[in-house]
């Protein structure tokens, strides 16, 4: 999927990053929650709508660079490249 054609699809009006980890929720059942980026186990990239809704993408094809923004130690942002069709930077 290129993420112009989701940007159309979903009326896409921007893209968010957000940082996730997995939480225990009971013996046998984990959900997953927004964190600081030092807390990450993996990002997920949403598409925002012109509706309010966040729309995870999880089968879009793109290269992705991604640095955090720290101070004094805790994360405060990030800077993100995103580069179609997949190749190097």
């Amino acid at each position: 999927m290129d993420l112009a054609d989701l940007a159309r699809r979903e009326c896409a009006i921007g893209f968010d990053l957000r940082f996730c980890r997995s939480v225990a929720v009971s013996e046998h059942d984990r959900d997953t929650v927004t964190c600081d980026p030092s807390e990450a186990e993996f990002a997920t990239l949403y598409a925002l709508t012109d509706l309010g809704e966040a729309i995870a993408i999880h089968n879009a094809n793109f290269s992705t660079l991604m640095a955090p923004m720290l101070w004094e130690g805790r994360g405060i942002g990030s800077i993100m490249l995103m580069r179609q069709p997949v190749r190097a930077f």
